[in-house]
């Protein structure tokens, strides 16, 4: 039994120092690996001469405020036509809402036929009452 214990030790010790050699050289391989993409990239920081640089120029020369005043008289227009399409708009309602009324009141019924609901609904419980007190009394005679 001793002699068991001591090959599962062994083995056990065996594979952890191999477990650790594995990784150690693992890491040593991504370090390198690291510096040499680390060595890739150039470094910028300490460039410092900004005068040979070329821009290119967004207007043309001699035009400093043209281009700004051209968009605005251009953003003018463009509400102006938007308010005048608005108007439009409403005027054309206001005039199809006239012709509908005007429709409507051609086609609208005389006053003589309109009876009001409220007398519509009187005279049927009314009606509905006699009936029913009509039928309580042939019931009575009956008797």
């Amino acid at each position: 039994m001793a002699k068991k214990v001591g090959k599962v030790l062994l083995f056990t010790a065996v594979a952890t120092a191999a477990g650790v050699g594995a990784y150690y050289l693992y890491k040593k391989k991504e370090a390198e690996r690291m510096a040499e993409m680390d060595a890739d990239f150039d470094d910028f920081s300490d460039v410092t001469d900004y005068d040979n640089r070329n821009y290119v120029p967004l207007s043309k020369e001699g035009d400093g405020e043209a281009p700004k005043q051209n968009i605005l008289e251009k953003a003018k227009e463009f509400f102006e036509d938007v308010v005048e399409d608005i108007k439009d708009n409403r005027d054309a309602k206001k005039a199809a809402s006239e012709e509908s009324k005007q429709d409507e009141d051609a086609q609208a019924t005389p006053a003589e036929d309109f009876t009001p609901l409220t007398e519509q609904v009187a005279e049927a419980v009314t009606e509905e009452t006699e009936e029913f007190f009509d039928d309580d009394e042939e019931e009575d005679t009956a008797k």
